[in-house]
C-alpha cells in the first residue's frame, strides 16, 4: 500500500476495541468543524487519530466502561499523536432510522443514549463505516499541530506516512 496522509479521528477506546478485533463497524455523525453539510465518507483508508475528546462513560457502551481508565487506551506524551491503525473502509452505509442504528447495538463502542443523541444532532441519520483494521507494529510517532486540533473528523498530515509492514487484525475468515 502506498503512504497514506490522512487520519480520522476517533475514541481512543474505541481505537483499542478495532485494534483488538472486537468491532469491525465505526458509527460517525461528524463534528461541529464539518460544515453546513456535516460528515462525508472521504477517504476510503485513513490513519486512526486516538483521542480522549469528548469520551466519557455515559456515551460509552457498557462492555467498553471497565476499560475507560485503562492506560492501554491512554494518549502517549501530551501533544503526541500515535498513528498505529490503518483503517481500509469496506463499505458505507446511511442509517435513515433510528430503530436501525440502534438495533446495531453491541456492535460498536456508543451507548444507546449516545446512539440516539448522535442521531437526532441537526437532521437525522448517521454514517456506518464497516472497516478493516491493519496494525504496524512500530507506530508512527508525531506532534500534534493546530491544524490537527479541534472538532472535525478529517485530518490531513503534513506528510504520507508508510505503510509497509502492516498486519491486518483479523484474518480474511474472521472479517
Amino acid at each position: 500500500m502506498p503512504p497514506c496522509s490522512v487520519a480520522f479521528k476517533e475514541w481512543s477506546i474505541i481505537c483499542d476495541a478495532l485494534a483488538r478485533g472486537e468491532q469491525t463497524l465505526i458509527l460517525r455523525k461528524g463534528g461541529i468543524e464539518e460544515g453546513r453539510d456535516g460528515f462525508r465518507v472521504a477517504h476510503d483508508r485513513f490513519w486512526l487519530y486516538p483521542t480522549r475528546f469528548h469520551a466519557s462513560r455515559d456515551q460509552l457502551a457498557p462492555a467498553l466502561h471497565a476499560r475507560l481508565d485503562d492506560s492501554s487506551t491512554a494518549s502517549v506524551a501530551p501533544g503526541e499523536v500515535t498513528l498505529a491503525l490503518l483503517a481500509e473502509v469496506t463499505r458505507v452505509v446511511q442509517l435513515d432510522s433510528l430503530d436501525q442504528a440502534l438495533r446495531l447495538s453491541g456492535l460498536h463502542g456508543w451507548s444507546d443514549d449516545t446512539v440516539t443523541a448522535r442521531f437526532h444532532y441537526r437532521r437525522p441519520g448517521l454514517f456506518l463505516l464497516i472497516v478493516r483494521i491493519h496494525h504496524r507494529a512500530e507506530p508512527h510517532r508525531l506532534l500534534e499541530t493546530p491544524d490537527y486540533a479541534g472538532c472535525k473528523s478529517w485530518v490531513q498530515l503534513d506528510q504520507g506516512y508508510d505503510t509497509t509492514g502492516l498486519t491486518p487484525v483479523l484474518t480474511n475468515a474472521q472479517f
